[in-house]
């Protein structure tokens, strides 16, 4: 506290009185000279006391919580100086206790100052009344006096107090109100008309006293000592404070003002919530108050969730309007899902039915209108926020697989791509090795085994003991869509073998929370399909697995006879289920392919689209660095065409429908009508042409969509690029006889050391001219130059290039000896009399002759005397087709 003398001087009226000037101070006066000292800034002064001075009480932040700067002037209403006048200042951090009465007040003003929360009865679900019975409210406003403790903090405790009551079901008798002076009758709340009265003990209307205790630290105390002998693990405290702050240090030691002056300080909180915290209890805090962000580092603890009104170093604030405090007033109306008078709120966002401490405070932080104010939050672990609600219990152990690499076990899963199948909890391995990079599974003489290793981890508050839970692993062909069934093996391949099947199941050891382990399964690698002649390689080595959490060893978790979910709706919606599908396109294997079904999974017909789309927007680089094809099998395109063969920026291949090229990550197949249960595949081929110097690998998801644009599901695809290296001489040309029909034909032949998966030959343009090993060219004036992209056996990429001389064309134009009036034009090539000659004019954009040369030559006389002057194009034509282009001046 700080006491100030200031000097003032005044003009004011004198009087005589026993031959002493005696200066009389009216209201008016005192109150001037307080304002000088505040001239624009938003105050709000207050006639405290009468005698013998004018004291004045000056609030510097009216519309923030308690503590803040405040101010307390006195001014003696008379005195003998007739120039100067003493004014004492106090500094303070809270109001005084005194009587106030208003002299120019501008911040209490609402449009409905009588307003009191409503909150309307809910009816309540034996889901929500289970979890309504296992929650306990402790709800706290301070109070400090009448004059800090405004209608505001009394409506937040009314709505909160509505909210469990009557939106969840609460039983009153689990909730301790602990306010201001508690049921003492005397006036301990200030109206927004400034008058004061006795806080109202009903808090939702129903004519029965809901605040029990005054707000004593004696009395927070006793009551967090009596629920600490009556909770039980897992169980749910919810304590919600709101009123006045301060701290001793603006940063991170905080307190909360009590009635009468009293302080709980933050240190004191952790220590008297400890009980609940070693007992697995669910921790639950939300303060309201100024500097209540102090509060986060002393109840980071073991099962605590906790969301401030802001920093350690902040006031909180008061709604603009209506008569909240404003980030209670949106957290509350989060948890209520409605605001205290009406007015839905999306605050539920994964639309689960449960708006979460998480989704609350998300809410509240977004939504909070006081740029002053910064909300922190904090939950340890990260579980209790992402599942607590008032209609749903965090439980002390939570194992989960994870669904991608940002998953936090929290469900349902809402990742906004629905890529559900990437897991990064799950991969195969071809010895056991646990390194953490997925292979394709290998299966050959004397390994007929893989390795399947599967992440758990716990993020519950408590360390699982490892004696309940069981992983299971199922195995399936890699397909874009599958069902429950075809991982229990219900499904087969052309009435061959299953397409899929349960493989394994362990016991779950120790975890402790927050931790994970690793689990290892030898997987017998399915024989009928390795050793299936009929399949093409690529399909035998390419597989989705399915990881699931039970309770049990038996796999009984899938029953094929009832309708089913879709299965992306299984793994999103459930933390114990995960799932990867994921095949590796190794850089030796590029042009083998790589095929996956198509399915329907459902129990009605459906049309689906396919398209492949880049995880990145790096990864769409391959669209300009390899020709992508998908090519459909029998059943695939035969349903393509009942759809009509709708599509979306591809191109077909002219020699075979079937086989489609894909040009950009908005390719599509559009509408294959599949009906129930229908499968079959679709092989995907990369084709490079050019070498990718920047990058070692491309990921792409190929998607399967359903009519109405949902995800059904998808098989992600690391494509392993060829790497650039020496592959010997990759070039030679040949000369041989050649059809006549091919003028000036040279035969190119790729010639390598080593054996060639593919090749690709290129004009010097850069067009794609061929994709076999040996390519037929006829070299001209201007496209002479040619070079080869070849890709060995063991992806190595090179690439080779060789100019030609032209074997087609015009070689030169010479005028003649006859003054003009001639032309002679030389040939690489002998001439045909199925050739033709023409001659147009630049100048008038026509032709002007024509004429067929003479077989057998490689020359042609052309009289060119009834032509003026002027700039002319030949046109060399063959098989209709202008193969060269020469300009002559005359």
């Amino acid at each position: 506290m700080k006491k100030v003398l200031l000097f003032v001087q005044l003009c004011l009226l004198t009087l005589t009185m026993n031959a002493v000037t005696m200066v009389q101070v009216s209201l008016e006066e005192a109150l001037a000279v307080v304002k000088s000292h505040f001239i624009g800034q938003n105050v709000d002064y207050y006639l405290c006391g009468s005698m013998p001075s004018w004291k004045i009480f000056v609030d510097a932040e009216p519309l923030s919580g308690w503590e803040h700067t405040c101010y307390l002037y006195s001014i003696r209403r008379a005195h003998k100086d007739t120039e100067n006048m003493i004014v004492t200042c106090e500094e303070l951090t809270l109001p005084p206790a005194d009587d106030m009465t208003p002299l120019d007040v501008q911040n209490f003003v609402s449009d409905t100052p009588n307003a009191v929360p409503y909150v309307p009865q809910a009816t309540l679900t034996n889901a929500v009344l289970t979890a309504a019975e296992r929650t306990y409210a402790v709800i706290l406003s301070g109070g400090v006096n009448k004059n800090s403790n405004y209608v505001r903090y009394w409506n937040d405790c009314s709505f909160i107090y509505q909210t469990l009551v009557k939106k969840y079901g609460v039983p009153k008798d689990n909730i301790n109100v602990i306010m201001s002076d508690g049921t003492d009758p005397a006036a301990d709340m200030k109206l927004m008309d400034l008058s004061y009265v006795s806080s109202p003990l009903d808090l939702d209307g129903d004519s029965y006293d809901d605040i029990e205790y005054s707000a004593t630290r004696t009395n927070v105390q006793s009551v967090l000592n009596s629920l600490s002998s009556t909770l039980q693990k897992d169980d749910h405290l919810f304590i919600f404070v709101i009123d006045h702050g301060g701290s001793t240090d603006g940063i991170t030691h905080s307190y909360i003002n009590l009635w009468g002056n009293e302080k709980l300080y933050d240190y004191e909180l952790a220590n008297w919530l400890t009980p609940f915290t070693d007992n697995y209890v669910n921790v639950n805090v939300v303060l309201g108050q100024c500097f209540s962000g102090g509060f986060i580092d002393d109840l980071t603890m073991n099962g605590c969730v906790v969301a401030t009104a802001c920093t350690g170093s902040e006031y909180s604030w008061a709604c603009a309007n209506p008569i909240y405090d404003e980030f209670v007033y949106q957290w509350t109306s989060a948890v209520n899902k409605a605001r205290p008078n009406g007015g839905y709120v999306y605050s539920d966002t994964d639309n689960n039915g449960v708006v979460t401490m998480l989704e609350a405070f998300e809410y509240a932080k977004n939504n909070d209108q006081e740029p002053a104010e910064h909300p922190q939050y904090v939950s340890t672990p990260a579980s209790v926020g992402e599942d607590l609600g008032f209609n749903q219990i965090a439980p002390s152990v939570d194992l989960y697989i994870r669904d991608n690499v940002a998953d936090t076990g929290k469900e349902p899963n809402v990742k906004e791509d629905r890529i559900y199948w990437c897991s990064p909890d799950i991969w195969v391995r071809n010895q056991p090795d646990s390194i953490e990079v997925h292979e394709n599974p290998e299966y050959y003489d004397n390994h007929t085994s893989a390795y399947v290793y599967i992440r758990i981890h716990n993020r519950g508050k408590e360390d699982y003991n490892g004696d309940s839970l069981w992983i299971h692993a199922y195995w399936a062909q890699a397909a874009t869509a599958l069902s429950k069934k075809v991982f229990k093996g219900y499904e087969t391949y052309n009435n061959e073998f299953v397409t899929g099947e349960h493989f394994r199941a362990k016991k779950i050891p120790h975890i402790q929370s927050g931790e994970s382990v690793l689990v290892q399964f030898q997987w017998l690698l399915p024989e009928d399909i390795m050793e299936n002649e009929n399949l093409s390689p690529d399909l035998r080595h390419h597989f989705c697995l399915l990881a699931r959490i039970m309770d049990s060893h038996l796999d009984d978790g899938f029953d094929p006879y009832l309708p089913e979910d879709p299965l992306s709706v299984f793994v999103l919606d459930s933390n114990d289920v995960a799932q990867k599908n994921v095949s590796v396109i190794y850089r030796n294997n590029l042009s083998q392919g790589v095929s996956v079904f198509v399915r329907n999974p459902t129990n009605e017909s459906h049309c689906y689209s396919l398209g492949l789309i880049p995880v990145s927007a790096a990864d769409n680089e391959i669209f300009n660095k390899a020709n992508i094809e998908m090519v459909m099998s029998n059943q695939v395109y035969d349903s393509w065409q009942e759809g009509g063969e709708m599509s979306n920026n591809i191109q077909a291949a002219p020699s075979n429908p079937k086989r489609v090229r894909l040009l950009s990550k908005d390719s599509r197949v559009e509408d294959i009508m599949m009906n129930q249960g229908e499968f079959d595949k679709v092989t995907l081929y990369f084709n490079f042409h050019t070498i990718p110097l920047s990058r070692l690998d491309y990921t792409f998801n190929l998607i399967q969509w359903d009519e109405e644009g949902n995800v059904v599901g998808g098989e992600t695809f690391i494509i392993q690029a060829p790497v650039y290296g020496e592959i010997g001489d990759p070039v030679a040309i040949n000369f041989q006889e050649l059809d006549p029909i091919v003028i000036g034909g040279i035969e190119l032949s790729a010639i390598s050391e080593e054996p060639l998966q593919s090749t690709v030959w290129k004009d010097v343009k850069g067009d794609i001219i061929g994709n076999n090993g040996n390519i037929i060219v006829t070299p001209t004036i201007g496209n002479n130059e040619y070079s080869l992209i070849a890709i060995t056996n063991e992806g190595v990429m090179s690439q080779a290039s060789i100019t030609l001389e032209p074997t087609i064309g015009i070689k030169s134009v010479l005028s003649s000896t006859n003054a003009n009036n001639y032309i002679d034009i030389e040939f690489y090539n002998e001439l045909s009399n199925s050739d033709l000659v023409q001659i147009a004019s630049v100048s008038q954009s026509s032709l002007v002759l024509s004429a067929i040369p003479q077989t057998g030559t490689k020359t042609m006389h052309v009289d060119t005397s009834t032509l003026p002057s002027g700039t002319y194009i030949i046109n060399y034509i063959v098989n209709n087709k202008n193969v060269s282009t020469y300009k002559f001046i005359k």
